[in-house]
């Protein structure tokens, strides 16, 4: 690739022994250009994927030379991740919200966009007024659901908050993994580049796809609640004063599945709301 950069002279950052980056001069064209280009055809697609960094950090209006930069260093870090899986509750949790974005689009193929789960937001998922926390787990015989955040179940007068659990066993011939859901959602929308870049925000590294594949699970059940104000959470009303005490940074705490049937909603009134 070449990359025109009239006014680019500082040092660019090198990558690897694999790639050569360097600025060249070219005569006939009385311009100078930043030039990148891979020294081995088994790196095509990382190559492929540094150049679509620099084209994407040059539209968002970044020169060549501070583009070129950028991606470098986003490249890094995502090679530096190559290789190896994030703890099973991790994958278990990406499963989880995977799952459930491959079941809405069934009903409204966009509404994938409504996914902020890799964005580090309080809540997975929004949609017009809908606000929905994803909760997974493999099975091990405890019916509890763990709360990392007490704002994750927060109620809000006017919008809907609803809690989608799901449970999945882990099994070698299962009919679920992260890449073959990510496969089949991205078979399903139009705007494969947006997903792509949502995705790249989470664990899930494509070069890593064959070590993901390993890890299959099945579905074992789904069950949903509508998070209403009487639903049994702890927030700053649980404390003296309806204030949480200086010195606490995080509240963690497990939801026991027996006492919360109350709040359980049917599966259909819950999906009717993509529907509008």
């Amino acid at each position: 690739i070449m990359i025109r950069d009239e006014s680019g002279r500082s040092t660019l950052p090198k990558l690897s022994s694999s790639f050569q980056i360097n600025r060249t001069f070219i005569e006939e064209e009385k311009s100078s250009f930043i030039t990148i280009f891979s020294k081995e055809k088994s790196l095509d697609e990382p190559f492929t994927y540094l150049t679509s960094l620099i084209i994407k950090n040059i539209d968002d209006g970044l020169s060549p030379t501070l583009a070129t930069k950028e991606a470098i260093e986003q490249f890094k870090k995502l090679f530096q991740s190559i290789g190896k899986l994030p703890p099973e509750s991790e994958i278990i949790g990406l499963l989880g919200e995977l799952f459930f974005v491959d079941e809405i689009i069934k009903i409204k193929t966009d509404s994938w966009k409504g996914w902020i789960g890799p964005e580090d937001k309080i809540i997975d998922f929004t949609y017009g007024e809908l606000d929905v926390e994803i909760k997974s787990s493999s099975y091990s015989g405890e019916d509890k659901i763990t709360i990392n955040n007490y704002k994750q179940l927060q109620y809000i007068r006017n919008r809907s908050r609803f809690l989608f659990y799901s449970s999945f066993i882990k099994n070698p011939d299962g009919e679920l993994s992260v890449p073959d859901l990510v496969d089949k959602i991205l078979s399903q929308i139009d705007d494969k580049d947006g997903f792509r870049d949502k995705l790249s925000l989470t664990k899930y590294k494509i070069q890593d796809k064959s070590l993901w594949l390993e890890k299959r699970y099945s579905h074992l059940e789904t069950i949903i609640f509508k998070v209403d104000e009487n639903f049994p959470r702890i927030n700053s009303d649980s404390f003296k004063d309806n204030k949480i005490p200086d010195g606490i940074s995080k509240i963690t705490y497990d939801l026991a599945l027996n006492t919360i049937n109350d709040f359980r909603l049917e599966k259909n009134k819950f999906f009717n709301n993509f529907e509008k």
